[in-house]
């Protein structure tokens, strides 16, 4: 008996040992997770301490290198490159300079590890390259910042939408804050900045129909139209537009957002003059609006919108010698990773659709960040393009996908997005899958034209009334259903994807989408998507190149959206050059070789959809003598149209339905160009593309001339299915870094982080 009692107290105790053990392990393990959780708070805390720091360096750097140079001044003195240049040489010496003899103590916890800047000095500019490391807890973090001296810098890169003339786009539109758009947070509403569109000589504005929506202020330098007044401006007193509406704005330039986050409309009215007869500030509309800058009360809207590459003989295109010394200039970096596809120059590319692999460009491009010829640049979800820095071309360059990364593409020629191109981003707007800034900038010496900028409209149009060139009528006998024009009728209904057979409304645009239009058939052929299998039906068209001589031009057909704005720039130039023999107009043409046209004098300009040979002249000899002549099309024709077409195609067919979310053709990033802008989203409804009449674009549009068509699908349905969508981000101002003519200032780039050696 007792020696069982023994036994079972044993037994207890070895379970109690074995308990207390697992007891204890169990601890320990708690322990060591806390452990692991502290030292991983405090290896984060550490790291966000060591950013500020090296943050904070790029600060004391930036007040050693241009604060002190401005003090030393007094009021007297303006700055100048020379004398900055004086300043520079006594403080630092060329080539790499530490700026500080021993680490720099901000708190007891961080410190600026070392400070170093590299110089570069040129002609026009003087380029500083700051390198800031800061360190906390043993963690460090390097932060880069290019620091630009030299001409008064551009300052138009504030605004969402910047023009000379803005036409066929407002009544569609929403124009927003991209920060505001992607909050969650309900602490920040109402602290997002307003959206700017300035416009430098004239725009177009629905008065009654349409819709649009501007989340800030318009300033127009010039004379405003609307579609119901055709050439005849809007009278600057007692003006609004139910059509067009703003939100309400706050004294401080803030959107108006309830407790919900939604901003608050307003109607877009034409804002009030002060006792002096200035514009009151922070107003949703400015017509008239002065170009003195002490009378800007309202922010400073540019004169003009210089070029992306510096034009010093002012021809008006970038000549070799010009090109040279701005790219000797720059600080080239190059793109690591992604399809890079070159073509040198005389060359064709071979490829029957986009490359699926890069070719020698890579290596080039990612060494020197500069490629001599024409440049594909293709990135996917699992190969993104990565921008490490800015790149430059010497011809045009063709892009489409994701990109991740920060800097800008810069061609001295053309820029064409051939599908959505957009950031790659993680979670966050802005952020990459590994926490890094996304920011992209795309600027041309030529053109920028996103999308298919060769559709053929063909519209049927009511010839009978000659006062309305937009095509009311298409119910008539003689213009469908004979075979005379159309084929049968079967293919027409079948090719454009629509059976009603009564009319066309005024803004309906029955072409289907897929435009392989054939020159050398007077064809164009078009496909219907809505069949699994592709339905192709073949149609007369209006040849670009000889387009007055055309006798479709005159039975109902227009040339390309392209084509009508060209006519409509083309115009504005020959009334400036014949106003001022000294100037040089600038004419576009499709490609080169083509003829070049422009609408009549007299002919409307801002109500024009639609024309015929009656309101549009042939350019002669003379009229082209002095001129400047800049095409659509890629350079000698490297990449064929026709497989042009087929990328667009290829992209059509890949696209999947449009969910409530997507944004239809969208791209992402700041585009400039003081030349064209041209951009097109066919609609499902019309054209049956899937990518449903729309565009959005994130970043910032800068263009001398631009045309964008999205008009969306069904304009009952704006809120769900904009045209185009603007979202302005406000990191894009330090990215083009384009400078104007006159003055000093000193224009800071993007700061980034270097991963580099940092620990």
């Amino acid at each position: 008996m007792k020696r069982a009692q023994a036994n079972r107290r044993g037994a207890a105790l070895v379970l109690v040992v074995l308990f207390s053990a697992a007891m204890a392990g169990f601890a320990m393990l708690i322990i060591s997770r806390v452990q692991l959780e502290k030292r991983a708070v405090e290896n984060y805390r550490a790291l966000r301490q060591a950013e500020d720091a090296a943050s904070a360096g790029l600060e004391y750097a930036t007040a050693m290198l241009w604060d002190q140079y401005i003090a030393s001044l007094g009021k007297a003195l303006e700055p100048d490159l020379g004398g900055y240049t004086d300043f520079l040489k006594k403080t630092l010496n060329q080539g790499v300079t530490h700026l500080l003899e021993a680490p720099l103590e901000l708190t007891k916890d961080a410190l600026i590890a070392s400070l170093d800047v590299e110089v570069k000095l040129s002609l026009d500019k003087i380029e500083l390259l700051v390198i800031s490391t800061g360190s906390s807890g043993g963690r460090e973090r390097r932060f880069v910042q290019s620091l630009e001296i030299g001409g008064k810098s551009f300052q138009g890169v504030d605004y969402a939408l910047l023009t000379n003339n803005l036409e066929c786009i407002m009544c569609h539109t929403k124009v927003d804050n991209v920060l505001r758009v992607n909050n969650t947070d309900s602490t920040l509403y109402g602290t997002f900045d307003r959206v700017k569109i300035g416009v430098l000589e004239s725009m177009s504005l629905e008065r009654q129909t349409g819709e649009a929506r501007v989340a800030g202020t318009i300033h127009s330098r010039g004379e405003a139209f609307t579609t119901d007044m055709g050439d005849s401006p809007m009278p600057y007193k007692g003006t609004a537009l139910k059509a067009t509406q703003g939100y309400g704005i706050s004294a401080d330039g803030k959107i108006l957002e309830d407790r919900r986050g939604r901003p608050a409309d307003s109607v877009l009215a034409l804002g009030g003059l002060d006792a002096l007869g200035l514009p009151l500030g922070m107003e949703n509309l400015y017509l008239g609006y002065p170009d003195a800058d002490e009378e800007m009360s309202d922010g400073y809207l540019p004169t003009e919108i210089p070029p992306a590459i510096p034009d010093t003989n002012a021809n008006r295109v970038v000549d070799d010698e010009e090109w040279k010394q701005f790219v000797g200039a720059q600080s080239p970096g190059g793109i690591g990773d992604g399809i890079v596809y070159g073509v040198p120059h005389g060359n064709t590319y071979e490829e029957k659709s986009l490359p699926e692999r890069s070719n020698g460009a890579l290596k080039e491009v990612s060494q020197s960040g500069y490629y001599d010829g024409n440049l594909v640049l293709v990135g996917t979800e699992d190969q993104p393009i990565e921008l490490k820095g800015d790149v430059f071309v010497n011809g045009d360059v063709m892009i489409t996908g994701k990109v991740e990364g920060t800097g800008k593409i810069t061609a001295r020629r053309n820029i064409y997005f051939l599908g959505d191109t957009q950031m790659a981003d993680g979670d966050a707007y802005g952020t990459s899958k590994e926490g890094n800034q996304n920011l992209q900038g795309y600027a041309a010496g030529g053109n920028i034209l996103m999308g298919d900028y060769l559709t053929a409209t063909a519209y049927p149009a009511d010839l009978s009334d000659t006062t309305d060139e937009r095509g009311q009528g298409y119910g008539r006998g003689d213009y469908n259903g004979r075979g005379n024009a159309y084929g049968r009728d079967d293919d027409w209904r079948r090719g454009y994807g629509n059976n009603r057979g009564d009319r066309w409304d005024r803004d309906e645009e029955p072409a289907d989408y897929s435009n392989n239009y054939d020159p050398k058939n007077d064809k164009i052929v078009y496909t219907d998507f809505s069949q699994t299998r592709e339905t192709k039906t073949e149609l007369p068209y209006v040849d670009e190149r000889t387009i007055d001589k055309s006798p479709q031009l005159d039975k109902g057909f227009s040339p390309s959206y392209t084509s009508q704005m060209m006519m409509r720039y083309n115009q504005r130039e020959a009334a400036k050059a014949k106003a001022d023999p000294s100037y040089v107009p600038r004419y576009y043409r499709m490609r080169e070789g083509d003829r070049v046209y422009a609408l009549k004098d007299g002919a409307p300009v801002h109500d024009n959809d639609r024309y015929n040979s009656k309101t549009m002249r042939q350019l002669s000899k003379s009229d082209l003598k002095g001129s400047v002549l800049l095409d659509m099309g890629p350079e000698r024709g490297w990449m064929p149209e026709s497989t042009l077409k087929q990328i667009w195609l290829d992209d059509e067919l890949g696209r999947k339905p449009e969910k409530k979310k997507d944004r239809g053709f969208e791209i992402d990033g700041m585009l400039y160009t003081n030349n064209a802008m041209i951009g097109l989203a066919h609609s499902q409804k019309y054209h049956n593309s899937k990518k449903n009449g729309r565009l959005s674009i994130r970043g910032a549009i800068t263009a001398a001339d631009l045309g964008i068509h999205a008009s969306g699908n069904n304009m009952k349905q704006f809120d769900t299915n904009p045209g185009l969508e603007l979202f302005y981000d406000p990191r894009v101002q330090g990215l083009i870094g384009v400078a104007e003519e006159e003055g000093l200032t000193l224009t800071r780039g993007i700061q980034y982080i270097d991963y580099g050696d940092a620990k």
